[in-house]
């Protein structure tokens, strides 16, 4: 409750000094890294969405002023085509989650982000991750997302050096 009231107030604060600041991200990443498939995901965050959007609401704050503050943030795995309908289901599905809870139009619109899985990342022979890493970006690209990150190649070895993290980059510009 404590957790709420505190978001409460972030969001009151955003409402008048920082109108495009999300206040809450709704992040499926974990249980996509455990294991979770498409449909698991978007039950997930639909669950804390409307949960947030539930507990905002108990503190006075409405729906149009809650639902534009989340972001929603998903990691993006290996089946192409899935992964683009689970990310153009969140943004349907959203919608109508907040039409249900009376929101306008501007407060059905999904911020939506993105990351490339961890949990199909090989170790062994980490450049076959280059290959797995732009499959999965196109597909978010694909699906519609508003920002993406793309992970390095070799994040299931070590940290980053400068080749990786230029090659997560072009995978963008070329994708672009």
């Amino acid at each position: 409750e404590r957790c709420y009231d505190e978001m409460a107030a972030v969001t009151r604060w955003a409402i008048t000094n920082a109108p495009d600041l999300a206040i809450a991200a709704v992040r499926t990443t974990p249980h996509h890294d455990a294991g979770a498939n498409a449909v698991q995901e978007l039950a997930v965050a639909l669950a804390a969405g409307v949960a947030y959007l539930r507990a905002l609401g108990e503190r006075g704050i409405g729906i149009d002023e809650v639902a534009p503050r989340l972001r929603f943030d998903f990691a993006i795995g290996g089946q192409f085509f899935m992964e683009i309908a689970k990310l153009r289901a969140a943004r349907l599905l959203w919608a109508q989650v907040v039409a249900a809870f009376g929101g306008g139009d501007d407060a059905q619109a999904l911020r939506l982000h993105a990351r490339t899985a961890r949990r199909n990342k090989a170790a062994l022979d980490p450049y076959a991750n280059m290959l797995r890493a732009t499959t999965e970006a196109l597909a978010a690209a694909v699906g519609g997302v508003d920002r993406l990150h793309v992970a390095p190649f070799d994040e299931p070895l070590r940290p980053a050096d400068d080749f990786s993290q230029r090659i997560a980059r072009n995978v963008q510009v070329i994708l672009q």
